[in-house]
């Protein structure tokens, strides 16, 4: 009798052995196959350009860890050595063309602008103007298609975060995450169509149109329409992560107890193996909460690579105005400082609108990789 009995022990341990052998490799396969799945719509929505770059410097999925400071500023000076050489082109023409303009002002009598000296300041201004067009437009052109790449990106990214970071127990978590940041992408199509291009033209030609104009006086207006951007912007990016943080974190909670609530539930109502389905539960849980945070870490990483060429020649073209500006005040030509000091704000808004768009996705991808970052625990 006890012979007949050990043999059914032993029948019974191999087999749950082979049934527990078999669930592991199962579970390892299907989370293999679902990271291949992630890895491969995030690939699809990123822009050539971006994963080009991304490919050169060794940057994807299983190697964030290798990235340090030190590479990242290697990047960043990268950038801004290939960036800079139009920009100081652009700004030695222009210095040029200053130094000529007070060269013929001083031929004037007592220094006006009667005469020779306004003929050679228009002429200035127009050359000025020709010099900075194309440098000023093709920033703004960065700026734009950087904005339809991001939002081409982000419609085809949040859904699959957000889906991720419900397989790993945060339902409510990832849908305010769908909701919230669509809403994002919309305002950020409808203000790449309509808005931002236009506005930006429309800035250009009045700073250009005031500078020829001696009874126009748009630099301060400039400057209070660059601060109303910023305002409006900053109020944007406040409302929005503030109502991101709020949400997520209350989510959190909400999803946290209610995977407790079923681990709890499969131990003490499963027999027997009740215990061993809680900690399955947590472990695969677990797992896919590692895939979530190398999507949204990939997904941060992914914007900041789309944002550092229209950022860096935003910021190289800035300076460049910003340096001639100053060139002019001490040549004491106050009608070119106007036109640079006009330009320059318009950069600015750019500036402004580039990055709190970029910061907003940030934000709120990270955001919510610390509000589900416990889940499973």
């Amino acid at each position: 009798m006890k012979r007949i009995a050990s043999i059914i022990f032993v029948l019974i341990i191999f087999t749950f052995a082979g049934i527990k052998c078999c669930a592991e490799d199962t579970q390892s396969n299907a989370l293999d196959d679902y990271s291949d799945v992630v890895s491969e719509g995030i690939s699809s929505a990123i822009d050539d350009d971006t994963k080009s770059k991304m490919q050169e410097e060794g940057i994807d999925g299983s190697s964030l860890t290798d990235i340090t400071l030190k590479s990242v500023i290697s990047v960043v000076w990268d950038e801004f050595t290939e960036n800079l050489v139009e920009p100081i082109k652009v700004f030695a023409r222009l210095i040029a063309v200053l130094i000529l303009t007070a060269i013929a002002k001083s031929f004037s009598p007592d220094g006006s602008d009667d005469g020779v000296g306004q003929t050679f300041t228009i002429i200035s201004l127009l050359g000025s103007m020709a010099i900075i067009y194309s440098i000023v437009y093709e920033a703004f052109d960065k700026v734009c298609v950087f904005l339809n790449n991001l939002l081409t990106f982000m419609l085809s990214y949040v859904p699959i975060f957000a889906s991720v970071t419900a397989a790993s127990g945060g339902y409510t978590v990832g849908g305010g995450y769908y909701t919230g940041v669509l809403c994002v992408c919309e305002i950020v199509s409808f203000c790449t169509q309509n808005v931002i291009m236009p506005f930006l033209s429309l800035f250009l030609a009045l700073s250009f149109t005031s500078a020829i104009n001696p009874d126009m006086r748009f630099s301060s207006a400039a400057e209070s329409v660059k601060n109303a951007v910023k305002l409006v912007l900053n109020a944007l990016m406040l409302v929005f992560t503030g109502l991101m943080t709020v949400q997520s974190f209350s989510s959190a909670s909400t999803d946290g107890a209610a995977a407790k609530a079923v681990r709890f539930g499969a131990t003490s109502f499963i027999p027997i193996i009740g215990s061993s389905v809680s900690e399955s539960y947590s472990s695969v849980y677990a797992s896919i909460g590692i895939i979530r945070s190398s999507v949204g870490s990939i997904g941060i990483i992914v914007i900041g690579v789309m944002l550092l060429n229209p950022l860096v020649t935003l910021i190289c073209v800035r300076a460049t105005i910003q340096f001639a500006n100053m060139i002019s005040e001490l040549l004491g030509l106050s009608t070119a400082s106007e036109l640079l000091q006009s330009v320059g704000y318009a950069i600015s808004a750019a500036i402004s609108t580039t990055v709190c768009f970029s910061v907003m996705f940030i934000i709120s991808t990270a955001i919510v990789m610390m509000a589900s970052a416990n889940l499973a625990s």
